[in-house]
């Protein structure tokens, strides 16, 4: 009977074991929990240094912003005059261009009017030769005999006067288109004259 008693003094039941057990584990836990108590000063220094990292952390912040926004203004700078240059360079292109094609242009149409220049002059020359040829043989008499022979009398009468100038008159008739353009070369030429005259007289 002792030393049951014994024993349960040595070994205590479950809920006393439990209970001092909890309370120690609570104990522990609050002085965990509890902070340590600062006094003023340190509360001071700590919401000090918090505020100078703060505004430590916010300066540099906004010396990135401002270091990045000047880079991109710069970046936009240069993409902005190399643009330019290129729209110059460009520009100056086109005009190179339209111009040497102006002037291949201008060639081709003056080799054109050369061209047509000289063959209508060509033309006009070959015409003017047929027309003094025929002129020649109509101021001449021709014979009604074969083979026929072509003559200038010695003396012409009113009759033989009257023929020739007829033979004339059909030859100016064929070639009035030339002789106007012959009347209108004459005019112009002498209009050319007269203005060069005018203008020598006055510089005079």
């Amino acid at each position: 009977m002792s030393q049951e008693t014994n024993d349960l003094s040595l070994s205590p039941g479950r809920d006393d074991v439990l209970q001092r057990s909890e309370n120690i584990d609570i104990i522990e836990i609050n002085q965990q929990i509890e902070p340590s108590k600062l006094t003023e000063n340190e509360t001071h220094e700590v919401i000090s240094r918090n505020k100078k990292l703060t505004e430590q952390g916010s300066k540099a912040a906004f010396s990135r912003l401002v270091g990045t926004l000047a880079k991109v203004k710069q970046d936009l700078q240069v993409k902005s005059e190399k643009q330019k240059t290129k729209e110059d360079l460009e520009s100056r292109l086109r005009e190179k261009l339209f111009k040497e094609r102006m002037e291949v242009f201008e060639k081709k149409d003056k080799e054109k009017i050369n061209s047509a220049h000289l063959k209508e002059s060509e033309k006009f020359i070959s015409q003017k030769r047929l027309y003094n040829a025929k002129i020649a043989k109509a101021s001449k008499l021709r014979t009604k005999t074969t083979p026929i022979l072509t003559f200038i009398p010695a003396k012409l009468s009113p009759y033989h006067k009257k023929i020739i100038d007829s033979q004339i008159a059909k030859v100016k008739l064929e070639f009035s288109a030339l002789l106007n353009d012959l009347e209108l070369k004459n005019d112009a030429e002498i209009s050319t004259l007269n203005r060069s005259s005018l203008e020598m007289d006055l510089d005079s």
